[in-house]
């Protein structure tokens, strides 16, 4: 199996802060392309992937862990990484949003087998 025809992740873009819509709709879009590709139907999308949304955490300069503006979504399948968003606020106060693609031959090849199909 080759990469042709693999969902490609959306180009990195950035939004002002409060266009939280504008990213979720963009994560949604392509979270359903990476799952489809790999042959979940909806019943599979129930039972075997699932979204995880966090929030990442740096040290202050006290050495204390704070939580920060800054979000990943982790779009799992069968307990693994298949694609993720990361959302990071600039200097400016802007979003950054880039996405990533995690799907090898081998890694769909496993997802569909899983699922009867090949």
């Amino acid at each position: 199996m080759s990469v042709e025809g693999f969902p490609r992740p959306p180009d990195r873009f950035i939004v002002n802060t409060g266009e939280g819509q504008v990213i979720e709709e963009e994560k949604i879009r392509f979270f359903e392309a990476v799952l489809d590709f790999v042959g979940y139907d909806l019943s599979a999308k129930e039972a075997f992937a699932e979204i995880l949304p966090m929030v990442l955490h740096r040290y202050d300069s006290r050495g204390q862990v704070r939580p920060t503006d800054d979000r990943i979504s982790l779009l799992i399948m069968k307990g693994r990484l298949a694609a993720s968003l990361l959302e990071r606020r600039n200097d400016f106060n802007y979003v950054e949003v880039s996405f990533a693609c995690y799907l090898t031959p081998e890694l769909v090849s496993q997802l569909r087998e899983s699922l009867g199909n090949k």
